[in-house]
């Protein structure tokens, strides 16, 4: 990643189709939960790329992910 380009990966559990709900529990977690993640991380970004607030997200890892078998949400460097 380069400092002028700033971004950020969000990796979470979940499918593609709308039906798919049933199965959010099998990955660990609920799709509220993934969606609540997503939302203010999302939010993070803006807040700090397009507002300018300092709210240090340029100083963490830039991988968020979800891991399996309720181990949860961690940042990654790589």
């Amino acid at each position: 990643m380069k400092e002028n380009n700033p971004s950020k990966i969000i990796m979470g559990p979940g499918y593609h189709h709308y039906n798919a709900r049933p199965f959010w529990e099998y990955f660990g977690g609920t799709e509220k939960q993934a969606r609540e993640i997503f939302k203010i991380e999302h939010l993070r970004f803006f807040d700090r790329y397009l507002k300018g607030i300092d709210n240090e997200i340029d100083r963490e890892p830039p991988i968020l992910l979800h891991v399996m078998n309720g181990k949860g949400w961690r940042f990654e460097k790589e």
